[in-house]
């Protein structure tokens, strides 16, 4: 694992730690809502009927979207990306309740690496205070 964040242009454990700890606790959060009693995403139907039919192989699917205009719509990368779990779990539902969450957190690792990339600065060392005479 530390060579994949050396990779990333994480330069110490203590930055590695710091990460991880980011995703968790934004992943904690998140699932901790969609877990929350009561909870019910107004549009979870609509996932699960498009997340069905990239199931079924009609990956060039359109739906009418009102958020668009009631124009026809592709369907985003993420019902492709989560087809194999919601075939092995057998639950669309669960899914799309439980995957993106997790996705949703780790964009914390992208933004860091693309912040070491546009070259901004490590932390700074740490130096010892000034002695007083």
């Amino acid at each position: 694992m530390r060579r994949l964040f050396a990779a990333g242009g994480v330069p110490s454990a203590r930055e590695e730690r710091l990460l991880l700890g980011i995703f968790l606790f934004g992943a904690a959060i998140h699932l901790a809502g969609v877990f929350f009693p009561g909870f019910l995403a107004h549009d979870i139907g609509f996932q699960v009927n498009r997340q069905t039919e990239v199931l079924r192989g009609q990956l060039l699917l359109s739906a009418v979207s009102s958020e668009w205009g009631f124009r026809h719509t592709l369907p985003p990368a993420l019902y492709v990306l989560l087809a194999p779990f919601a075939g092995l779990s057998g639950d669309p539902a669960l899914v799309l309740r439980l995957l993106p969450p997790i996705i949703n957190a780790s964009s914390v690792f992208l933004i860091a690496y693309l912040l070491r990339r546009v070259g901004l600065p490590g932390p700074a060392p740490s130096s010892p205070p000034p002695a007083t005479p």
